[in-house]
């Protein structure tokens, strides 16, 4: 039986189930805006496209502003989390 090479200190380690629950602690404000952004975009080019209303812009610019907003909130936030090294 072959054992695996063992791994340089500056190779990143693998991933697995713990490091991507720790991957997954963005904050609130990042997750709804960034998701809300895209779900906006895509309805609004759908409507717009897939529907042929030229009347929806005005409708989607309060919610871009609000979600922009939300993501900027939020990447404020992710950059206050300090970086854990081991």
């Amino acid at each position: 039986m072959r054992h695996p090479p063992e791994a340089s200190k500056n190779t990143p380690p693998p991933l697995n189930l713990r490091t991507l629950r720790t991957m997954n602690k963005l904050p609130p404000f990042f997750v709804i805006g960034s998701v809300g952004l895209v779900i906006t975009a895509l309805l609004h080019i759908f409507m717009a496209l897939g529907l042929g209303l030229n009347n929806v812009h005005g409708g989607f610019l309060p919610l871009y502003i609000l979600f922009i907003a939300l993501l900027s909130i939020g990447t404020g936030k992710l950059q206050l989390i300090p970086v854990k090294s081991k």
